[in-house]
């Protein structure tokens, strides 16, 4: 299985290359146990950067709390050597669950033709889609702010997006991704799924903009 939970707080803390590197990392990641042995030097190659890139990376990702990295002690004939365990980290709820992620085809992802910035910044996009969905209704100005980028950034990598048939892009009105087998949807979000039973008596008031039901 390619697809992976990304933790959405990327969405702010890494730049647009860091963002790949996560990507490259998660990709080596075991699906059920989000840990990863992969070295350094595989993880640059695989990312098209420098190990010292690489190791600038990691050491972030670390101290924002993205990953945890354990240097374990080995040895092959009478060489010892030593080597990391990353561990991706989420956001966990009361259920002991990880929470606040969307999934994204990372397998996919790495495979298409490219820039690093530009794999970033459509991982940030589908961050700043509704929940479970590939539906986002920011601005452009909204999304400046919501990814750290400048408005001229944002404004250059949608048009990009839009050039190469990423997304569908309805100026200040909303922005959809069209990759549903990289970009992936998890489920309905609550207003999709509660307006098919109750549409005569809801509207938008009773959901936040994420479309999660407001419980009042």
């Amino acid at each position: 299985m390619n697809y992976r939970k990304i933790n959405n707080n990327i969405v702010k803390l890494l730049s647009l290359n860091e963002v790949n590197t996560y990507i490259e990392l998660l990709r080596a990641t075991d699906f059920n146990t989000n840990q990863s042995c992969i070295n350094q030097d595989e993880l640059a190659e695989r990312a098209g950067i420098s190990i010292s890139t690489v190791q600038r990376h990691l050491y972030k990702m670390d101290k924002l709390n993205l990953i945890t990295t354990e240097t374990t002690n080995g040895q092959s004939g009478t060489m010892m050597f030593k080597f990391n365990k990353y561990q991706i980290q989420y956001d966990i709820s009361e259920h002991d669950e990880p929470e606040h992620w969307v999934y994204i085809d990372v397998g996919l992802l790495s495979k298409e033709p490219i820039s690093n910035e530009l794999k970033g910044f459509l991982v940030k996009l589908k961050i700043c889609c509704f929940n479970y969905t590939n539906d986002c209704k920011y601005s452009v100005r909204e999304l400046a702010l919501e990814m750290g980028l400048g408005k001229s950034s944002v404004d250059k990598y949608l048009k990009l997006a839009e050039s190469l048939g990423y997304i569908k892009w309805k100026r200040e009105e909303s922005i959809k991704l069209l990759r549903k087998d990289i970009f992936i949807n998890g489920r309905e979000t609550d207003y999709a799924s509660i307006r098919g039973f109750h549409e005569i008596m809801l509207d938008e008031l009773n959901f936040d903009e994420k479309g999660h039901f407001l419980r009042l």
